[in-house]
């Protein structure tokens, strides 16, 4: 027989699902990544994990761009 507690975590199951559905509606669809790096001089293929993440770059040229990124940010105090 079913209790307040199990009443309580249905509840809270409900919302979760439904904020979920909501959130996968409004984030757009992703596309699968590149297989091979897109740096020109590179050609580095890319795991397939990061593949179906959507990764354009090897993990190397990836870090080297965020590198810079927070090199060049702005506020940055030169």
């Amino acid at each position: 027989m079913p209790d307040a507690m199990d009443a309580v975590q249905a509840d809270v199951q409900a919302r979760i699902d439904d904020a979920l559905a909501r959130h996968r509606l409004s984030v757009p669809a992703r596309r699968e990544g590149l297989s091979h790096c897109e740096v020109l001089d590179c050609g580095e293929e890319i795991e397939d994990a990061r593949r179906r993440l959507g990764a354009r770059r090897c993990t190397d040229c990836q870090r080297e761009a965020d590198i810079r990124a927070g090199q060049f940010a702005p506020g940055r105090g030169r």
